[in-house]
């Protein structure tokens, strides 16, 4: 496990022990932060009729596709929670050439 791996799973695991409840909508949002050079990971929680809520978890500075491949391989051990991708249109992982983000951002986080 690489480092900025580590750091994800550790914040994560102290938010979900305290954050879980039944009848909430949980995602990981990953966004390419062109401005910064960096890719930051966002965990967000939707309960019906509240607003959605998104803690920033982790921002790597490492701005290559591969490494966020590799972290992404590494983070998916630790939670099988549906991941969304932000900024990334036009954009293919390295490892198939599938598109990272299939279908354009929606003001919505859990359309």
């Amino acid at each position: 496990m690489n480092t900025d791996t580590k750091i994800l799973a550790e914040k994560f695991n102290a938010l979900w022990e305290h954050r879980f409840a039944f009848k909430v909508r949980y995602q990981i949002r990953v966004v390419d932060n062109k401005v910064d050079g960096s890719y930051d990971f966002y965990f967000e929680q939707a309960r019906q009729g509240h607003r959605t809520r998104s803690i920033p978890l982790h921002s790597i500075k490492r701005h290559e596709i591969d490494y966020l491949e590799t972290t992404l391989k590494q983070f998916r051990q630790v939670t099988q929670l549906t991941y969304v991708f932000a900024n990334f249109e036009g954009q293919r992982w390295h490892s198939d050439g599938r598109l990272i983000q299939r279908k354009p951002a929606s003001a919505d986080p859990f359309a």
